[in-house]
């Protein structure tokens, strides 16, 4: 299996564990710890709904300043089951839709990058903000509101290429998944996920939640969803759709690791894996040479002798 470096090797950077926001943020934690602790004693529905609340609340992320000029021309809506989704959009060109989707507590704008290099080469683009972040509505964001956006977007605007990032690479993936798989030409996955349960039991293990807890809340959370986490393993979706989708990763991405890619590029002989280095889960959005590579993806240009990807079979 061969990856496209781009980039140097990542420098160590030493971190001050004595800094005044450092400190804040350890007593933050450990306060919620006890905080939720206490509430386990008292009253465990609560204490469960609540703890599903704070999951499943984006925080408010500053904008950058390279992110502005898109989201000033964020001038539409869709509304689906009461939730109104925000989004932007470019439809001078004949081409298909590319519809592009934003991670956890991102927004449109930080797919701004490869809207002018789509346009170039002819296509039409939609960027819609998730549930709850930026200017769409509500307050939570879980992961099937997100695909009930996803899916809207899709038949609203008959997109044929689907790029997202981390975690709407997941509300991507159960959209194509629900929607005709003929519906969908390609997919691009950047710095994704694979199993949905690990992003569980991370934010029970910063809480540091006993085992039992723990399992009570993975069992409150598919409830809710109404979905069963052995069924939210991207892998295993690609695998059943068999849809030639290009996975982009950093080597050093300390949000998603690098097993999740090779986990994801193996599960279907048509998939592709285009690493990068040191350009970690979020800057990788802004690797040119990274975009160059995924337009030529789309545009069939992969078979070129001196395309930078290789074809991967599981």
């Amino acid at each position: 299996m061969t990856a496209v470096p781009f980039g140097s090797q990542p420098s160590k950077i030493k971190k001050n564990i004595r800094h005044p926001k450092i400190m804040i943020k350890k007593f933050m934690l450990t306060a919620l710890r006890v905080k939720y602790q206490l509430l386990f004693i008292v009253n465990i529905e609560y204490t469960l709904k609540a703890l599903f609340k704070l999951f499943t609340t984006p925080k408010f992320q500053k904008v950058r300043k390279r992110e502005e000029a898109l989201l000033e021309q964020v001038n539409f809506k869709l509304t689906v089951d009461g939730i109104t989704s925000t989004y932007y959009k470019e439809s001078s060109n004949n081409g298909p839709y590319v519809l592009l989707l934003h991670g956890w507590e991102g927004n449109a704008g930080n797919m701004e990058a490869f809207v002018q290099p789509l346009v170039e080469k002819g296509y039409k683009v939609v960027i819609p903000n998730a549930p709850a972040h930026y200017t769409s509505s509500g307050e939570q964001c879980t992961l099937r509101e997100y695909q009930k956006i996803v899916t809207a977007y899709i038949e609203k605007f008959n997109v044929k290429i689907v790029i997202s990032h981390s975690f709407g690479s997941a509300a991507g993936l159960l959209a194509v998944q629900q929607l005709k798989r003929e519906q969908i030409h390609k997919m691009v996955l950047i710095s994704s996920p694979d199993k949905m349960i690990i992003i569980v039991s991370k934010f029970t293990d910063l809480l540091n939640l006993s085992s039992v807890q723990k399992s009570a809340f993975i069992n409150y959370v598919e409830d809710q969803l109404n979905l069963p986490f052995d069924n939210a393993v991207l892998s295993k979706i690609l695998s059943q759709l068999e849809i030639e989708t290009l996975i982009v990763h950093d080597k050093y991405d300390r949000i998603a690791p690098v097993d999740n890619a090779h986990k994801l590029v193996e599960s279907y002989e048509g998939n592709r894996l285009l690493f990068t280095e040191n350009q970690g889960h979020y800057r990788i959005l802004w690797d040119y040479d990274m975009i160059e590579t995924v337009i030529s993806f789309l545009s069939d240009e992969v078979k070129n002798e001196n395309t930078s990807l290789e074809e991967v079979h599981a």
